[in-house]
């Protein structure tokens, strides 16, 4: 029989089509016999095809005829496909890494990566990311209160050096914590980016741009930095909702991503330019200008962690679903 897509002849008895993914026939949970995708009620026993499954008849043998090429295996649900085959024909997983694996490239890639679950990791990533923001809020408002007793200072009035002695060590012993807090917070989220990163092949996005090594890789890599890792976040976002197979690539991503990455790039540059300028300054204290332009640095850096919150949040919750629906999928079809 042909398929009704693309018109390329597929096996009998085929669940999908093997070259573009189309469904083709919908098995009974009851019997097993394949009826239209679109069909009720199965044609041999009557029960509806979305009915619990029952006791399968007893079927005479050979009456469900398998592919007999043998030469590609489903790593979902271990269905044998013929070669060349572009998805299983049993539940309709792209084979891309197997036909690879046929041609003996990418050998050494494992066939399947398990799932794991990013939630813990994410849990830990928002909870340190959390608290580096209220540190941020309250280094903004040491600074702000530094900030007015230099502005004093440089006015002319009258400013106590001891007073002004505290505000800066208050504001250097907040910094020091926020560098502390800062260490972990990345190490985490950056574990958090590789899991997300390495469990798109497990929900069907193959033919991935950037590996789970460069996905956190590119984080160290001067001037790629400033987009790369934004592209890298931006694929695990399509992945991590691979509905539609090799077309999500193709899938738009949210809003946060594109606003997270400004405010995180524009944010750090501000912060490295004050800091740069204050390494080539001579006087131990900090300019109005600077500290000015630090204030400013800070709302950008808390809007961009509030927004990897979110980011965190809805990748994981949505790699999780997929898997769930990915494994009921997977039951379903090979009942009966």
């Amino acid at each position: 029989m042909n398929c009704l897509k693309c018109d390329r002849e597929v096996v009998e008895q085929a669940k999908f089509c093997s070259y573009c993914g189309e469904r083709l026939a919908l098995p009974c949970t009851s019997c097993g016999v394949l009826n239209p995708p679109d069909g009720l009620f199965c044609h041999d026993c009557g029960r509806g095809l979305d009915e619990s499954p029952a006791e399968p008849r007893g079927a005479a043998p050979g009456r469900f005829a398998q592919p007999q090429a043998v030469a590609l295996k489903c790593p979902r649900c271990g269905a044998a496909n013929e070669p060349g085959s572009t998805y299983c024909y049993q539940c309709g997983l792209p084979l891309e890494e197997e036909l690879q694996a046929a041609s003996g490239y990418a050998a050494r890639v494992p066939m399947h990566t398990p799932y794991r679950s990013p939630r813990t990791l994410a849990n830990w990533t928002v909870g340190l990311l959390v608290a580096t923001c209220i540190t941020y809020g309250l280094l903004m408002a040491m600074t702000f209160d530094l900030l007015r007793l230099v502005s004093q200072y440089e006015a002319g009035q009258f400013v106590s050096p001891l007073e002004l002695a505290d505000a800066g060590e208050t504001v250097d012993a907040m910094s020091t914590l926020l560098i502390v807090l800062f260490i972990p917070t990345v190490a985490l989220f950056l574990m958090w980016i590789h899991r997300a990163s390495r469990n798109l092949k497990s929900l069907g996005a193959h033919g991935q741009r950037f590996s789970p090594g460069w996905a956190v890789g590119w984080w160290f890599v001067p001037i790629m930095f400033f987009f790369r890792p934004y592209q890298v976040m931006a694929e695990i976002w399509r992945g991590s909702h691979a509905a539609e197979f090799l077309a999500w690539r193709d899938g738009t991503v949210s809003t946060l991503l594109p606003w997270w990455w400004a405010l995180w790039v524009a944010g750090n540059i501000i912060g490295f330019a004050v800091a740069f300028s204050n390494s080539l300054g001579t006087d131990a204290m900090l300019s109005s200008a600077a500290l000015r332009w630090e204030l400013l640095s800070h709302p950008l850096t808390i809007g961009a962690g509030v927004l990897a919150i979110l980011v965190v949040r809805r990748i994981t919750r949505r790699q999780d679903e997929e898997s769930l629906k990915h494994r009921r999928m997977t039951t379903g079809w090979t009942t009966g």
